[in-house]
């Protein structure tokens, strides 16, 4: 977590850039081709939803497994699996749109794009 409070973004960079930071929870990798790309705002927006995206694809293998080993009883895992990755995407699309740069509970300490 000391890593996402360590970059601060100005706030002109927030005001300039937060339709980019919005785009990333769409679509992650597209500010990275665009001018925005060198906005600590921005990139912090596309490492959450880069991190959201790993833990999403983690928590579905978790959930298949668990369905495969109980012969369909634990089917239902991927309906919270589904919840928490919409809950999570809610939270930091809206963090964009207010110009937050609050990581994401759990997940949201991982630096993977610096």
């Amino acid at each position: 977590m000391a890593e996402a409070k360590s970059k601060k973004a100005t706030k002109e960079d927030i005001e300039k850039n937060k339709a980019m930071a919005i785009v990333a929870w769409f679509v992650f990798f597209v500010p990275l081709l665009t001018d925005s790309k060198d906005s600590q705002f921005v990139k912090f927006h596309v490492n959450q939803a880069l991190n959201l995206i790993i833990a999403a694809f983690g928590l579905y293998v978790i959930a298949m497994i668990l369905t495969v080993i109980s012969f369909g009883i634990l089917f239902f895992s991927y309906f919270f699996v589904w919840l928490a990755v919409i809950a999570f995407w809610i939270i930091g699309l809206i963090g964009a749109a207010n110009g937050d740069m609050k990581p994401l509970p759990i997940i949201g300490k991982f630096e993977l794009i610096k």
